[in-house]
């Protein structure tokens, strides 16, 4: 139950950063960090492993959304150019 206490803190915590921080370009990987929760399943060792998931998604999902990676200018032109 502890764990679960502290997986619920880490997700209010990350919602308000996303809250705060949403842009176009880190949309996508906001949208990655709050559907999240939605993986974790199971009971005692199978939880485990989905915590364990989880949390690795979310880590690398959060650094995506504090760096995005954008779409260099030149290529940004080329599609306003072809829309």
């Amino acid at each position: 139950r502890r764990t679960e206490r502290q997986l619920i803190a880490d997700y209010e915590a990350s919602v308000a950063e996303l809250v705060a921080g949403l842009t176009p370009d880190n949309h996508e990987a906001a949208v990655t960090v709050a559907t999240i929760p939605e993986e974790i399943r199971g009971f005692g060792p199978v939880k485990e492993a989905s915590i364990t998931r989880a949390r690795l998604k979310w880590t690398l999902s959060l650094e995506q959304f504090r760096a995005p990676r954008r779409m260099p200018r030149f290529l940004m032109k080329v599609e306003e150019a072809t829309a």
